[in-house]
């Protein structure tokens, strides 16, 4: 089998695409330090981070995406963001893995019988860390898995599922 140098292009159409909440939408998971004052954070600031691929740039926009989302659902909660790394309260730090799902099951049908399917799906899972900024230590980690798709409107789906992971946050 032949690989096409398109593939890292294909790569990041999946990785947005991925950020569409399909059916069952995201699966996400949510853990913190419960001795952290969460009412205490009131700004945040990015610290280096960003989606990365093959190819340099390769996910440029989708790391725009998934900064304005984040921006935006923090400071529906009433965060700031802040001047500076050295003036937050907390860092955000995300990363962005991709992975095949090969799932194999039984189909029976009336015409041929029984038979075995395999699909093979692009998988993607984004976590987001909160950073106390003044302790280095993670106090607040998301984490959201879904299949990726290809979509006609990226900037709302990379939103829901931003939402999905942020959806708890700050814990009570």
């Amino acid at each position: 089998m032949r690989v096409s140098r398109k593939v890292p292009i294909l790569g990041a159409l999946l990785a947005v695409g991925w950020l569409a909440a399909g059916c069952a939408g995201p699966q996400v998971t949510t853990d913190w330090d419960r001795a952290a004052d969460f009412r205490a954070y009131r700004t945040f600031a990015w610290a280096p981070s960003r989606a990365t691929g093959d190819v340099p740039g390769e996910y440029d926009i989708l790391d725009k995406r998934i900064r304005r989302a984040v921006d935006a659902e923090l400071q529906a909660r009433g965060m700031t963001s802040a001047r500076s790394e050295k003036s937050a309260d907390v860092l955000l730090v995300y990363r962005l893995h991709t992975r095949d799902r090969i799932d194999v099951y039984r189909h029976y049908g009336w015409r041929f019988g029984p038979r075995t399917v395999a699909t093979r799906e692009k998988e993607g899972t984004l976590v987001l860390q909160v950073v106390d900024a003044h302790q280095q230590a993670v106090v607040w980690e998301g984490r959201g898995t879904d299949v990726l798709r290809p979509s006609d409107h990226p900037d709302e789906q990379v939103g829901k599922v931003v939402a999905k992971i942020l959806e708890g946050f700050p814990p009570q």
